[in-house]
């Protein structure tokens, strides 16, 4: 059998589980993976795999979202694109140098900008991902 059939094979009873709508995806590389633009509907995927780790990340650079993933019965599940922070989170911000593109031109200018370079999450930090939320 296919890693690929394997992971749709072990996604299966889950994805009948989903709510309407809901999108998915399931890759033999990434396994399922999810979106979320709520925390509220994290909550609810999350709810579908009992007994789990959940690892959650943020994914700073372009994306700009957090992630959860973690592994249920040997699939890799990853929940991604929740741009609402957890309620337990505060941002840490520095001022950095960054490139920007100048409005109607093709002028790229270095300005001064706040950035969110980690998080504060209770009794530990969540820094930004090595990949800058690439998927």
């Amino acid at each position: 059998m296919s890693k690929l059939t394997d992971a749709l094979r072990r996604a299966l009873p889950i994805l009948e589980q989903l709510p309407d709508g809901q999108h998915w995806s399931v890759s033999r590389r990434d396994g399922l993976s999810m979106q979320a633009h709520a925390q509220e509907t994290v909550k609810a995927l999350r709810a579908l795999f009992p007994n789990v780790i959940w690892k959650r990340t943020w994914a700073g650079g372009t994306c700009n979202w957090w992630r959860y993933t973690c592994t249920y019965e040997g699939l890799a599940v990853q929940i991604y694109a929740c741009k609402e922070n957890p309620s337990q989170c505060t941002a840490r911000y520095e001022t950095r140098q960054v490139e920007k593109q100048i409005t109607d031109s093709y002028h790229v200018e270095t300005v001064e900008e706040k950035v969110i370079v980690g998080w504060d999450c209770g009794d530990h930090e969540t820094e930004e991902d090595a990949d800058n939320g690439k998927q």
